[in-house]
Parts: structure tokens; C-alpha cells; sequence
């Protein structure tokens, strides 16, 4: 058997998975990888918290924000976008062995040729 306690397992599942899809939806990847150390009823029980809370979570934001005015809900969507485009695009990467800002590497554009 595993040497940590079934709480403890809830608890870092829990985390893990709340923690993930507050972020991105990787929750196949987390649960994918906590599979393979601990035993299942732990996972289940805290990856099926940890979606319950998020979704509760969405449900509470969507219910706020669908009271607000159309208007302002459409500008703050429309400066979040623009905000982080020129975040994204203004950013040089640090080369990594000097520490100081580099340019970033062209883009690469597939050939015709290689898109069929």
C-alpha cells in the first residue's frame, strides 16, 4: 500500500486539479499523472471536488457578470484582447545563457508544398 494517508491524497488531488483548471484545462494530465502513484478512490474524490468548486466557481462569475451592463462587458473584453496582444507582442525573450533580451526569431511559415 501507499505511505500517505487518504486526506492527504484528497487534499494534493484537490489542489492539483482546482489549481489546473483555474489555469487551463489540463485535468486529464494532472489526474493522468497522480494515477500512476496513488490509488483511484482519492483521486476521484478530490478531482471531482476540485471541478464541482470551479464549476461553482463559473457558475457565481457568469451570474455577476451577466447583471453588468452589455457595454461595459464588451470593453473590458475588448481591452483585456488588446492589452494582452501588445503584452505578447512587445516581449522580447531572454537569451537564456546572458540574461539580457534578444529579438524574437522570425515566424515560420509553411511552404505550399508542405500543407496538403
Amino acid at each position: 500500500m501507499h505511505s500517505c494517508s487518504l486526506m492527504a491524497l484528497f487534499a494534493a488531488t484537490f489542489a492539483g486539479v482546482l489549481s489546473a483548471e483555474l489555469v487551463g484545462d489540463k485535468t486529464l494530465f494532472t489526474m493522468r499523472a497522480l494515477a500512476s502513484r496513488h490509488p483511484a478512490p482519492g483521486l476521484l474524490a478530490g478531482g471531482g471536488a476540485a471541478v464541482a468548486v470551479k464549476m461553482l466557481a463559473g457558475v457565481t462569475l457568469g451570474t455577476f457578470i451577466a447583471r453588468l451592463p452589455p457595454w461595459l462587458v464588451s470593453a473590458c473584453t475588448a481591452a483585456t484582447f488588446f492589452g494582452m496582444a501588445v503584452a505578447f507582442c512587445s516581449r522580447l525573450p531572454l537569451d537564456a545563457g546572458r540574461g539580457r533580451r534578444r529579438p524574437a526569431p522570425p515566424v515560420a511559415r509553411p511552404s505550399p508544398r508542405s500543407v496538403r
